[in-house]
């Protein structure tokens, strides 16, 4: 709870802008059922218009635009689809087995969204971070790299990285990757990704990381 709170309080410290959609963005939101009030889709439709202001242009600003919506289209939108039926089915009767697919597939939508849709649009601005996801060693290494590679960084990202991994990233990779993929270790240890409570602010911490990232590493 208090790493989800802070995430969100970064989120708003590094700035939020108002909302300013496309029709197509908004087409895209309502072919998946998905209000343009939500929250998570507001902002990142609103990334398209951040990097309009930014140092990045002709061909590569439009890679980097089609990045951000298949983040929103392939990643959060899948994601929030599957925390809709997880809340569905809290006063619903239904076997163990269909209940704990929900979660299952709730992560690794998530995970998607984050690990492979993140690193995409990033590595299209300029910044690769696939170091993140390495182990601890490669990833202390990464962080040195990605600031001597990108000076103009603002200060405190590596900070970020840092608590980004320690307080939520980790947890979820294991239970993915470990569990849910190859089932290895036991159900006990996963506990806290089959609870609703636990969904609604993974997701909420895995969108606002997403965007909050987007806006740290954008050519100011």
């Amino acid at each position: 709870m208090v790493a989800h709170q802070r995430h969100v309080e970064r989120a708003h410290i590094f700035g939020r802008h108002a909302a300013r959609h496309t029709p197509a963005g908004h087409a895209r939101a309502e072919e998946f059922g998905i209000g343009g009030d939500e929250e998570f889709t507001k902002q990142m439709l609103e990334l398209s218009t951040v990097l309009e202001a930014g140092m990045i242009e002709g061909a590569q600003r439009e890679d980097v635009k089609h990045a951000l919506v298949s983040i929103l289209i392939d990643g959060l939108m899948p994601a929030f689809l599957k925390l809709g039926e997880i809340r569905a089915s809290v006063d619903q009767a239904m076997p163990l087995m269909n209940r704990e697919q929900l979660y299952e597939d709730f992560a690794r939508k998530s995970w998607k969204a984050y690990k492979e849709l993140m690193q995409v649009a990033l590595d299209l601005m300029g910044h690769k971070i696939g170091f993140l996801f390495k182990c601890e060693k490669e990833f202390r290494e990464g962080l040195v790299d990605l600031r001597s590679r990108n000076p103009e960084l603002r200060a405190g990202f590596e900070k970020f990285l840092e608590e980004t991994r320690d307080e939520w990233q980790n947890d979820l990779s294991k239970f993915r990757n470990t569990w849910v993929e190859h089932q290895r270790g036991e159900r006990k240890q996963f506990q806290k990704f089959y609870e609703p409570r636990n969904a609604e602010l993974l997701f909420d911490t895995v969108w606002r990381t997403i965007t909050w990232s987007q806006r740290f590493c954008r050519k100011c």
